[in-house]
């Protein structure tokens, strides 16, 4: 019976501080909710929302840039990032201390002073972030994807607040200056944030989108206070604005507090293999988005001639962006799968098995890896041809796809060798009974030259129980692959044409068991 180790290794700690991040917000939507529009939520709840969101976000920030689980560019990243908090406490309190908030009397107040000082730390932050190394046609696209983006942005800036306020004429150069600050200051900062998100490492993706998602409404709150600084006949700030930035506020501390999580729960620092991404979508979204705003510009223009235009125009850039995307995905498939079998390859496999460890940390769950080496291939090859070969490895990856679950992965490490990455194996039995369905599968013959032949292969099983996992992906994936590989030359060693073996970890012996089902490749 193979026995539990569990390496001392402790069970995650639960994410109190995203927990009462998320706790303070609903309570302060709540009261949001219940008294907007009243005297107490200008007086209470707008001071106390902002105030806390920042102050919570400042802290978390601190406390990101001070982790020692984090890589060094990654604390520089939350330290700047802290500074931009900082920069809006002191916006909030400047603009209760002269009585400006919403007032746009005097241009710029001290509010808007402070709140300057905001995206430029928080670009700087932004762009900190470590990035994964690319080549040069890699960092290519990713430029291009960034100026997609940020044309879009800029669009929907230039539609709503930047063209109105040129085009309204009358403002003194400095209320132009504070006018166009905030929504070019948000547009510098959906650039790093875009930045971060196409060339950032996997351990900082979370704790950015949330980032980039706080932006956004924070670029939706400042692109109206924009407007309303230069149409001072504008009226008020709306609720709707004030919502925008506390949410804001709120995301932007949830981010910092998610990144320490996964600090704490990882090891962030260490270097480990970038799995390969899939096609961006965001070049995509940020066209759709730009051709709405056109569609809003033609439909307030009138319908002849521009409505018409702008639909052929939607027509066939949509019609030629998924032509390139259909393209995009079938390379990324030819990357990723064995051209002859179309099971996954050795990287695709890498990517699952980390997948995998996360899910069986996240649930306490067993995982579990199989291999797989076939018996006589180089006989199949040496008498009958390399064409015979091929089919029978098309043959026997059938065998392998049609004898495990979907969720399961399926991979051709190379030559005669395959790998399966189980996720919901049950433990030890549960693969040992995959292992044996393969075995059982076997025992069909397949026709390969006009001739009927019974695959044969020795099968390692190795499983490893979510609390004997070391803290490492690299490091786990290591030895589970070696624990199976172990355990495959055991069964190979028994010289029956299917045979499995599962590791055991020593001093046991190895549990063998066979079942020679008469193969032909003996």
């Amino acid at each position: 019976m193979q026995r539990s180790t569990t390496l001392g290794r402790q069970r995650p700690r639960p994410p109190w501080g995203l927990i009462v991040i998320a706790g303070c917000y609903l309570v302060l939507a709540g009261a949001f909710l219940a008294t907007r529009g009243s005297a107490a939520f200008f007086a209470t709840v707008i001071p106390v929302g902002f105030l806390s969101g920042n102050i919570i976000a400042l802290g978390f920030g601190v406390r990101a840039a001070r982790h020692r689980g984090l890589p060094g560019r990654s604390r520089r990243a939350w330290a700047l990032i802290a500074v931009s908090s900082a920069a809006l406490i002191l916006s909030i309190v400047g603009y209760a201390a002269t009585g400006q908030a919403g007032n746009t009397a005097v241009v710029p107040s001290l509010g808007d002073l402070a709140h300057a000082l905001f995206p430029p730390a928080m670009l700087a932050g932004l762009l900190t972030f470590p990035t994964t190394g690319r080549s040069r046609r890699e960092a290519t696209k990713n430029l291009l994807d960034v100026l997609t983006v940020v044309g879009c942005g800029f669009m929907i800036l230039w539609f709503l607040v930047i063209g109105p306020t040129v085009a309204a004429g009358g403002l003194s150069a400095l209320q132009l200056a504070t006018a166009m600050g905030y929504p070019l200051g948000d547009l510098a900062l959906l650039l790093g944030a875009v930045i971060v998100l196409v060339r950032g490492t996997t351990a900082d993706r979370k704790p950015v989108l949330f980032l980039i998602t706080a932006l956004s409404f924070l670029i939706v709150g400042d692109a109206y206070l924009g407007y309303i600084k230069s149409h001072p006949h504008a009226g008020g700030t709306p609720t709707w604005q004030l919502g925008c930035w506390l949410t804001a506020w709120y995301l932007m501390a949830f981010a910092a507090a998610l990144q320490c999580h996964q600090a704490s729960r990882q090891h962030l620092a260490e270097r480990q293999e970038e799995p390969l991404r899939r096609v961006s979508s965001l070049p995509y979204l940020a066209t759709g988005v730009a051709y709405l705003v056109l569609f809003w510009a033609a439909w307030l223009a009138g319908l002849y001639p521009w409505a018409g235009l702008v639909a052929g125009a939607a027509l066939v850039t949509g019609a030629v962006a998924a032509r390139q995307l259909v393209a995009l995905r079938e390379n990324h498939q030819l990357v990723v799968t064995d051209n002859l079998t179309g099971l996954a390859n050795r990287r695709q496999l890498h990517a699952s098995l980390a997948r995998a460890l996360e899910r069986s940390r996240r649930l306490d769950t067993p995982i579990g890896v199989l291999q797989i080496d076939m018996n006589g291939f180089k006989q199949i090859n040496d008498t009958l041809g390399h064409e015979a070969g091929d089919a029978m490895l098309v043959a026997f990856a059938k065998v392998l796809k049609d004898s495990v679950l979907g969720s399961d992965t399926v991979a051709r490490l190379g030559g005669d060798e395959f790998a399966v990455v189980m996720n919901n194996c049950g433990g030890s039995a549960g693969a040992v009974t995959v292992a044996q369905r393969i075995i059982d599968a076997m025992a069909e013959p397949v026709m390969i030259a006009g001739q009927p032949r019974r695959p044969g292969a020795s099968i390692g099983v190795a499983v490893m129980e979510a609390t004997a996992l070391p803290d490492s992906n690299a490091e786990a994936i290591r030895k589970l692959l070696y624990d199976a590989d172990l355990a495959m030359y055991a069964a190979k060693l028994q010289k029956p044409a299917n045979a499995w073996s599962l590791h055991v970890p020593d001093p046991e012996p190895n549990l063998t068991a066979f079942a020679d089902q008469g193969s032909d490749l003996r």
